[in-house]
Protein backbone atom coordinates (compact mmCIF):
# COMPACT_ATOMS: atom_id res chain seq x y z
CA UNK A 1 0.00 0.00 0.00
CA UNK A 2 2.97 2.35 0.54
CA UNK A 3 4.19 2.18 -3.08
CA UNK A 4 1.15 3.85 -4.71
CA UNK A 5 1.25 6.59 -2.06
CA UNK A 6 4.94 7.17 -2.66
CA UNK A 7 4.39 7.27 -6.42
CA UNK A 8 1.63 9.84 -6.00
CA UNK A 9 3.92 12.01 -3.87
CA UNK A 10 6.75 11.85 -6.40
CA UNK A 11 4.36 12.78 -9.21
CA UNK A 12 3.13 15.76 -7.22
CA UNK A 13 6.67 17.03 -6.55
CA UNK A 14 7.59 16.47 -10.16
CA UNK A 15 4.61 18.53 -11.34
CA UNK A 16 5.53 21.45 -9.08
CA UNK A 17 9.17 21.46 -10.21
CA UNK A 18 8.08 21.40 -13.86
CA UNK A 19 6.20 24.67 -13.53
CA UNK A 20 7.95 27.53 -15.42
CA UNK A 21 9.87 29.97 -13.27
CA UNK A 22 8.48 33.49 -12.98
CA UNK A 23 9.89 35.86 -15.59
CA UNK A 24 12.18 38.56 -14.28
CA UNK A 25 12.33 41.92 -16.02
CA UNK A 26 15.82 42.78 -17.30
CA UNK A 27 15.68 46.07 -15.43
CA UNK A 28 15.62 44.39 -12.04
CA UNK A 29 19.26 43.45 -12.40
CA UNK A 30 20.14 47.08 -13.01
CA UNK A 31 17.79 48.36 -10.32
CA UNK A 32 19.36 46.21 -7.60
CA UNK A 33 21.83 48.29 -5.60
CA UNK A 34 25.35 46.91 -5.67
CA UNK A 35 26.02 48.14 -2.11
CA UNK A 36 29.38 49.53 -3.22
CA UNK A 37 30.45 52.47 -1.06
CA UNK A 38 31.44 55.78 -2.53
CA UNK A 39 35.18 56.03 -2.34
CA UNK A 40 36.76 59.19 -1.03
CA UNK A 41 39.25 60.84 -3.34
CA UNK A 42 38.78 58.31 -6.13
CA UNK A 43 36.27 57.14 -8.70
CA UNK A 44 32.71 56.73 -7.54
CA UNK A 45 30.48 53.70 -7.84
CA UNK A 46 26.86 54.73 -8.45
CA UNK A 47 23.59 52.79 -8.59
CA UNK A 48 19.96 53.70 -9.29
CA UNK A 49 19.43 53.95 -5.54
CA UNK A 50 22.62 55.96 -5.11
CA UNK A 51 23.02 57.95 -8.36
CA UNK A 52 25.62 60.53 -9.19
CA UNK A 53 25.01 63.88 -7.51
CA UNK A 54 26.30 67.44 -7.47
CA UNK A 55 29.87 67.43 -6.18
CA UNK A 56 30.62 63.93 -7.52
CA UNK A 57 33.26 63.17 -10.13
CA UNK A 58 32.15 61.49 -13.34
CA UNK A 59 33.04 57.79 -13.50
CA UNK A 60 35.84 56.63 -15.76
CA UNK A 61 33.84 55.24 -18.67
CA UNK A 62 34.30 54.64 -22.38
CA UNK A 63 31.72 55.69 -24.94
CA UNK A 64 31.34 55.44 -28.68
CA UNK A 65 31.55 58.80 -30.44
CA UNK A 66 29.39 58.85 -33.54
CA UNK A 67 30.64 60.32 -36.80
CA UNK A 68 27.68 60.35 -39.15
CA UNK A 69 29.66 61.83 -42.07
CA UNK A 70 31.70 58.64 -42.33
CA UNK A 71 28.44 56.80 -42.81
CA UNK A 72 28.52 57.85 -46.46
CA UNK A 73 32.05 56.67 -47.04
CA UNK A 74 34.26 53.79 -46.11
CA UNK A 75 35.19 52.97 -42.57
CA UNK A 76 33.53 53.03 -39.19
CA UNK A 77 30.99 55.58 -38.02
CA UNK A 78 32.04 55.39 -34.41
CA UNK A 79 35.22 55.59 -32.38
CA UNK A 80 35.68 54.57 -28.76
CA UNK A 81 36.91 57.24 -26.36
CA UNK A 82 36.89 58.02 -22.67
CA UNK A 83 34.10 60.26 -21.44
CA UNK A 84 36.68 62.60 -19.93
CA UNK A 85 38.41 63.10 -23.28
CA UNK A 86 35.08 63.82 -24.98
CA UNK A 87 33.98 66.46 -22.48
CA UNK A 88 37.45 67.95 -22.07
CA UNK A 89 38.49 70.50 -19.47
CA UNK A 90 36.39 73.39 -18.25
CA UNK A 91 32.61 73.53 -18.38
CA UNK A 92 30.63 70.92 -20.36
CA UNK A 93 27.08 69.58 -20.58
CA UNK A 94 26.30 65.86 -20.66
CA UNK A 95 22.76 64.96 -21.70
CA UNK A 96 21.00 61.60 -21.51
CA UNK A 97 17.84 60.84 -23.46
CA UNK A 98 15.65 57.70 -23.63
CA UNK A 99 15.92 57.19 -27.36
CA UNK A 100 16.64 58.48 -30.85
CA UNK A 101 13.60 59.57 -32.86
CA UNK A 102 11.28 59.19 -29.86
CA UNK A 103 8.73 62.06 -29.82
CA UNK A 104 9.90 64.18 -26.88
CA UNK A 105 13.61 63.67 -27.59
CA UNK A 106 13.30 64.30 -31.32
CA UNK A 107 10.67 67.05 -31.41
CA UNK A 108 11.51 69.13 -28.34
CA UNK A 109 14.50 68.14 -26.24
CA UNK A 110 17.38 67.84 -28.73
CA UNK A 111 16.19 70.70 -31.01
CA UNK A 112 16.27 73.02 -28.00
CA UNK A 113 19.98 72.40 -27.52
CA UNK A 114 20.68 72.89 -31.22
CA UNK A 115 18.90 76.25 -31.10
CA UNK A 116 20.74 77.43 -27.96
CA UNK A 117 24.14 75.96 -28.79
CA UNK A 118 25.66 79.37 -29.57
CA UNK A 119 24.29 80.78 -26.30
CA UNK A 120 25.86 77.90 -24.36
CA UNK A 121 29.19 78.57 -26.07
CA UNK A 122 29.06 82.26 -25.13
CA UNK A 123 28.31 81.20 -21.54
CA UNK A 124 31.59 79.27 -21.43
CA UNK A 125 30.38 75.74 -22.28
CA UNK A 126 33.03 74.08 -24.43
CA UNK A 127 31.14 70.84 -25.19
CA UNK A 128 27.56 69.58 -25.28
CA UNK A 129 27.41 65.78 -25.53
CA UNK A 130 24.33 63.58 -25.81
CA UNK A 131 24.25 59.89 -24.92
CA UNK A 132 21.51 57.34 -25.59
CA UNK A 133 21.40 53.56 -25.42
CA UNK A 134 20.84 53.35 -29.17
CA UNK A 135 23.51 51.80 -31.37
CA UNK A 136 25.83 53.98 -33.43
CA UNK A 137 23.96 53.38 -36.70
CA UNK A 138 20.69 54.72 -35.29
CA UNK A 139 22.38 57.70 -33.63
CA UNK A 140 24.31 58.53 -36.80
CA UNK A 141 21.08 58.72 -38.76
CA UNK A 142 19.44 60.75 -35.98
CA UNK A 143 22.27 63.24 -36.07
CA UNK A 144 22.01 63.58 -39.84
CA UNK A 145 18.25 64.06 -39.59
CA UNK A 146 18.62 66.71 -36.89
CA UNK A 147 21.22 68.61 -38.91
CA UNK A 148 18.81 68.71 -41.85
CA UNK A 149 15.87 69.83 -39.71
CA UNK A 150 17.87 72.53 -37.92
CA UNK A 151 19.61 73.84 -41.03
CA UNK A 152 23.08 72.85 -39.80
CA UNK A 153 25.69 72.00 -42.46
CA UNK A 154 26.49 68.31 -42.67
CA UNK A 155 29.09 67.24 -40.16
CA UNK A 156 28.92 70.53 -38.19
CA UNK A 157 26.51 69.49 -35.46
CA UNK A 158 27.06 71.47 -32.23
CA UNK A 159 26.15 68.35 -30.25
CA UNK A 160 28.55 65.43 -29.84
CA UNK A 161 26.53 62.23 -30.28
CA UNK A 162 27.49 59.27 -28.08
CA UNK A 163 26.25 55.68 -28.20
CA UNK A 164 25.98 53.57 -25.06
CA UNK A 165 24.34 50.53 -26.63
CA UNK A 166 24.81 48.23 -23.60
CA UNK A 167 23.88 50.96 -21.13
CA UNK A 168 27.26 50.80 -19.38
CA UNK A 169 27.61 54.56 -18.98
CA UNK A 170 23.98 55.11 -17.93
CA UNK A 171 24.30 52.34 -15.37
CA UNK A 172 27.63 53.62 -14.04
CA UNK A 173 25.95 56.99 -13.43
CA UNK A 174 22.99 55.35 -11.70
CA UNK A 175 20.76 56.99 -14.33
CA UNK A 176 19.29 53.94 -16.04
CA UNK A 177 15.66 52.87 -15.88
CA UNK A 178 12.96 50.57 -17.22
CA UNK A 179 10.55 52.43 -19.51
CA UNK A 180 8.00 49.68 -20.08
CA UNK A 181 7.71 46.77 -22.49
CA UNK A 182 7.77 49.01 -25.54
CA UNK A 183 11.16 50.64 -24.78
CA UNK A 184 12.78 48.37 -22.20
CA UNK A 185 15.90 49.43 -20.28
CA UNK A 186 17.05 52.89 -21.34
CA UNK A 187 18.99 55.90 -20.16
CA UNK A 188 16.93 58.26 -18.06
CA UNK A 189 16.37 61.78 -19.34
CA UNK A 190 19.04 63.78 -17.53
CA UNK A 191 21.25 66.83 -17.80
CA UNK A 192 24.59 67.21 -16.04
CA UNK A 193 26.74 70.32 -16.08
CA UNK A 194 30.31 69.42 -15.21
CA UNK A 195 33.41 71.49 -14.58
CA UNK A 196 36.68 69.62 -15.01
CA UNK A 197 34.80 66.34 -14.61
CA UNK A 198 32.92 67.30 -11.43
CA UNK A 199 29.12 67.64 -11.46
CA UNK A 200 27.92 71.15 -10.59
CA UNK A 201 24.33 70.78 -11.82
CA UNK A 202 22.07 67.76 -12.12
CA UNK A 203 18.50 67.43 -13.38
CA UNK A 204 16.44 64.31 -14.11
CA UNK A 205 13.00 64.04 -15.73
CA UNK A 206 11.42 60.64 -15.11
CA UNK A 207 9.69 58.68 -17.87
CA UNK A 208 9.89 58.95 -21.64
CA UNK A 209 7.72 62.04 -22.15
CA UNK A 210 8.32 64.47 -19.27
CA UNK A 211 10.82 67.23 -19.99
CA UNK A 212 11.05 70.25 -17.70
CA UNK A 213 14.21 70.56 -15.61
CA UNK A 214 16.40 69.00 -18.33
CA UNK A 215 15.32 71.39 -21.09
CA UNK A 216 17.82 73.59 -22.91
CA UNK A 217 16.30 76.69 -21.31
CA UNK A 218 16.55 75.28 -17.77
CA UNK A 219 20.17 74.17 -18.21
CA UNK A 220 21.12 77.44 -19.88
CA UNK A 221 19.60 79.45 -17.03
CA UNK A 222 22.03 77.68 -14.71
CA UNK A 223 25.19 78.11 -16.79
CA UNK A 224 24.39 81.73 -17.63
CA UNK A 225 23.54 82.77 -14.06
CA UNK A 226 26.19 84.90 -12.32
CA UNK A 227 28.20 83.18 -9.64
CA UNK A 228 26.97 83.60 -6.10
CA UNK A 229 28.32 86.87 -4.78
CA UNK A 230 29.59 87.86 -8.21
CA UNK A 231 27.46 91.02 -8.49
CA UNK A 232 28.33 92.12 -4.98
CA UNK A 233 32.02 91.65 -5.75
CA UNK A 234 31.71 93.79 -8.88
CA UNK A 235 30.31 96.60 -6.75
CA UNK A 236 32.83 96.27 -3.93
CA UNK A 237 35.97 96.32 -6.09
CA UNK A 238 35.57 99.95 -7.27
CA UNK A 239 34.70 101.00 -3.71
CA UNK A 240 37.74 99.20 -2.36
CA UNK A 241 39.92 100.88 -4.98
CA UNK A 242 38.47 104.27 -4.07
CA UNK A 243 39.00 103.69 -0.37
CA UNK A 244 42.57 102.57 -1.01
CA UNK A 245 43.28 105.70 -3.05
CA UNK A 246 41.85 107.90 -0.33
CA UNK A 247 43.93 106.11 2.28
CA UNK A 248 47.09 106.62 0.23
CA UNK A 249 46.29 110.33 -0.17
CA UNK A 250 45.79 110.76 3.59
CA UNK A 251 49.08 108.95 4.21
CA UNK A 252 50.93 111.33 1.86
CA UNK A 253 49.34 114.38 3.43
CA UNK A 254 50.35 113.19 6.88
CA UNK A 255 53.98 113.05 5.74
CA UNK A 256 53.86 116.59 4.45
CA UNK A 257 52.38 118.22 7.53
Amino acid sequence: MLVPALSATLLSVSAVSARPAALVRPSLASATPLARPRTAGGLMAFTVDNPIAVGDKLPDAEVEVVNEVAMRGAGDIGTTASLASVLGNGKAVLLGMPGAFTPTCNDVHLPGFYQKAADFQRAGVSCIALVTTNDRFVNAEWQRSMELCQGVPEGQSPIVMLSDARGDLAESLGLIGYLGRAMGVRSKRFALVVEDGVVVYKAVDEGAETMTSTSADAVYDFVAAPKAGGEALDLLLPLAAGAGGLLLLLLLLSQLF
